[in-house]
């Protein structure tokens, strides 16, 4: 008998109860929190980090390549300026 009067003292007040509607912002503020869970969790367990070597390594030629286009852009417009310089004394 004490175990059914638990039971009733535990578990019925739960069914008996109307449930409350949550709230937009509960709602959102709740996904928020799972989406920060869950993308803490992605970085620690499936994301794979580089090591230092490499991230120099990928460094260095994305330096390189960057000093290359800087390099190519400014001879275009030095190109660009000198023609237009030109054309600007003919007229």
């Amino acid at each position: 008998m004490q175990i059914r009067s638990r039971f009733k003292e535990l578990l019925l007040p739960a069914f008996t109860q109307k449930l409350q509607p949550k709230s937009k912002t509960r709602i959102l503020m709740e996904k928020i929190k799972l989406y920060i869970k869950e993308s803490y969790n992605e970085l620690l367990t499936k994301v794979t980090w580089p090591s230092w070597d490499n991230l120099m390594e990928t460094t260095i030629v994305v330096l390189v390549g960057l000093a290359i286009f800087t390099l190519m852009v400014f001879v275009m417009d030095s190109i660009s300026n000198f023609v237009m310089d030109n054309i600007y004394k003919l007229v």
